[in-house]
């Protein structure tokens, strides 16, 4: 394993890797980003089986209607 990765070899000593070219050129679309996680509360099975995060998940559910009832006139 030490030959195919040899940084591995000394795990206390950090080794810069080469630097290497990553994605593909082209155009980037005018829509924004959006956040892929829709409810932080329930991203793994313990905090979907938990009663206290399923009363967290429904805060931040009612939070997100009441932000977007918002008009931004709101003070």
């Amino acid at each position: 394993m030490w030959d195919a990765h040899p940084g591995l070899a000394e795990p206390d000593v950090v080794t810069r890797s080469p630097w290497k070219g990553f994605g593909e050129s082209g155009p980037v679309a005018p829509a924004p980003f959006e956040y892929p996680i829709k409810d932080f509360y329930h991203t793994d099975p313990i905090s979907r089986a938990s009663e206290t995060m399923a009363r967290c998940s429904e805060l931040l559910v009612a939070r997100r209607h009441e932000t977007a009832a918002r008009t931004g006139t709101h003070g």
